[in-house]
């Protein structure tokens, strides 16, 4: 085990586990690293052939240098405009202006973002720390405000909720990154059946995507972020996530009205395998599901361990469970996990003729005698069978996040295009 901590430990970048001063804690830094460099480098070639003078000045000059190389330090999360390239440069000479040149020999093994950053700083060679600084801090400022008013822009929510005539909408909106989750979308959907479930005016809950994925799965960017968050600790990023997913997965399992997924698009990982606690899911032809766990080095969640085998059969739950499957949504619909395809154009019309039609099933279905139907159906013994589920397979995922296995797929998956 405290192995393969070390092998994610050296993935995720020594600099970040060792929280070293220079190290710029930019939370999109290592998936932006990890991307093929395909940009330009023409703005890379300006940068290294700029120089600055390296006279000898007073105190209160170097003093203002240092003041205005921390401002630059503090400003770096803010830019959002910058190419790979130039985010790179800009972490080599905070290094070179912090500590140096880089003097150290190259590791005989180290990950990919480590060589990116080593390489970076050793191509700035005896570049003095001043010149580093005033290079470092021209870049920023110059970035910062070339598009001012997008770094202080305000973000689009990552999940949009209505509640519209006893139904309560949830819609995933991140489709630039195809609806990952976050930890902030873990949480709000946790909260949002919360809600739901407490409100005596709602009867039914309806799940769907904003785009063309109705969602990707986790944001495999959560783990670095994790472990930026809690300055290098694993173990303690890793208790934190699986707490997370276990607390997720039991919103579902609890969750005591009706739960419809509107599906839109692909559907991958945590956001399939918990489809198997809806109770009723419907789909448009363009919709495929699949969830690679072992291509990522990982293990089954949303306890379709169970569900999966009652659901598909123990033969096509192994090749979901364990070979990576991509099922399209005409044979989820034959063998039961969809209930109906509707045509991706006319998904939202359909929704709104099923639930609130006069033939509806909001005007059509009495709540309690629903409620108490799924209460037979989900008994409290299923219940704590399914929590058990959940939390065995909540234990074996944070294991596997502890793997050879994990790091080395993580490692392939930000540094593939």
């Amino acid at each position: 085990m405290n192995r393969n901590l070390g092998i994610l430990a050296k993935y995720f970048g020594n600099s970040l586990i060792r929280n070293q001063k220079c190290f710029i804690s930019n939370r999109n830094y290592l998936p932006s690293l990890m991307k093929a460099q395909q940009i330009s480098y023409a703005n890379i070639h300006d940068l290294t052939k700029r120089k600055f003078s390296s006279s000898s000045s007073s105190s209160s000059h170097q003093d203002q240098i240092e003041k205005d190389f921390q401002t630059a330090i503090a400003n770096f999360p803010k830019i959002i405009n910058a190419d790979n390239d130039t985010k790179l440069r800009l972490i080599a000479l905070c290094k070179q202006g912090s500590i140096g040149p880089c003097t150290g020999d190259k590791p005989s093994m180290f990950s990919a973002s480590e060589k990116a950053t080593y390489q970076a700083w050793k191509s700035l060679g005896e570049m003095s720390q001043d010149d580093a600084k005033k290079e470092y801090i021209e870049v920023v400022n110059k970035l910062l405000n070339e598009n001012p008013d997008k770094s202080t822009k305000q973000k689009e929510p990552e999940l949009v909720f209505e509640e519209r005539d006893q139904v309560y909408w949830i819609k995933l909106n991140r489709p630039k990154q195809y609806n990952a989750l976050t930890p902030e979308m873990y949480r709000g959907l946790i909260d949002a059946l919360k809600r739901s479930a407490e409100d005596p005016g709602i009867k039914f809950t309806v799940i769907t995507g904003n785009g063309p994925y109705f969602s990707s799965g986790n944001d495999l960017n959560n783990f670095p972020r994790a472990i930026e968050e809690f300055d290098g600790d694993i173990p303690k990023a890793m208790d934190v996530s699986r707490a997370l997913c276990q607390e997720f997965v039991s919103a579902f399992i609890d969750f005591p009205k009706m739960l419809i997924g509107a599906i839109n698009g692909p559907c991958f990982g945590i956001m399939f395998t918990t489809l198997g606690l809806y109770d009723c899911v419907i789909a448009t032809e363009k919709v495929f599901f699949t969830c690679p766990f072992s291509s990522l080095g990982q293990s089954p969640e949303g306890c379709s361990t169970h569900t999966f085998p009652q659901i598909f059969g123990p033969s096509l739950a192994s090749e979901l469970l364990y070979f990576n499957y991509r099922m399209p949504a005409e044979e989820a619909h034959r063998l039961g996990l969809v209930s109906r395809i509707v045509p991706s154009d006319k998904l939202q019309n359909h929704l709104e003729e099923w639930l609130y039609s006069e033939k509806g099933l909001v005007k059509t279905c009495y709540p309690n005698s629903m409620f108490n139907a799924k209460g037979i159906v989900r008994n409290e013994e299923t219940r704590l069978k399914l929590h058990e589920i959940n939390k065995v397979e909540c234990d074996f995922l944070q294991q596997s996040w502890a793997s050879e296995e994990c790091a080395d797929a993580l490692q392939k998956f930000y540094s593939r295009k």
